[in-house]
This record gives structure tokens, sequence and C-alpha cells, in this order.
């Protein structure tokens, strides 16, 4: 499950808590956190961090690190074309990093799912 959350608003730990309560029992939750021109983009960083510590399932893709070299977005929170290839790679690296390290129970649920994990992950998972 890809995540993204907090651009258009504040995202409070409470509403991260129901989130993970909503996404118990899948095997790899990847959330990405935000670069928006915006008075809360720390704020929602924070929370996400927060959020994921100790979620053995999550993992954070931390766009706001990838795009601060320039060039990644036009106004300062909507990706450009080299932007966008960039927060998906970012995605994919996340999905094969965890999901190169799932276990065989993982690897079924996610076959349940038709989903797998590996070359190909992060197309398989946002059908």
């Amino acid at each position: 499950m890809i995540v993204h959350i907090g651009d258009n608003g504040p995202v409070y730990y409470a509403d991260l808590l129901r989130l993970k309560a909503a996404l118990a029992g899948v095997p790899l939750v990847v959330i990405v956190n935000v670069r928006v021109a915006t008075s809360w983009q720390s704020e929602v960083n924070s929370e996400l961090g927060q959020a994921v510590a100790g979620w053995h399932e999550a993992t954070i893709a931390d766009w706001y690190d990838a795009s601060a070299g320039g060039g990644a977005v036009a106004d300062g929170t909507h990706t450009t074309i080299a932007g966008a290839e960039l927060f998906a790679a970012l995605i994919s690296r996340a999905v094969h990093a965890r999901g190169s390290a799932a276990s065989p129970t993982e690897r079924s649920w996610a076959a349940a799912q038709g989903t797998t994990f590996g070359a190909g992950a992060a197309a398989a998972i946002s059908r």
C-alpha cells in the first residue's frame, strides 16, 4: 500500500493511528512524506515519521529530502516532469527495499492480493 497524505492540509497523529488500524494486516505500507510550500509541511513530516516509528510494516519514502536538490517541483509543491520521474523512482526504491526482505507469509499475502514483491512491484501494488 502506498500512502501520500498531507499535501493539502495538516495531518494529525490521531488520523495516522486510524490509518494504521485500517491497514492492519497489510504487509507493506510505504508512506510518502511531503514537500509543500505551506506552513504545515514540517508538522506533517514529523507526524508521518512518528507514525512509522514502531510500525514494522511501514516505511517512509522521503520525498522531502529527495526533492531538495531543485528541479523536482515547479512551485514548491507540484512536480515537474523530472520531479514526477524522481517521485516514482523514490516509491519504487522503497517498495523494492522492503519487498526484498518480505517474509514468506508476506509474499503469500501479496500473491493472494494479486501483488508481487520485487521487479515491477510498484506497478503491481498501484493497480
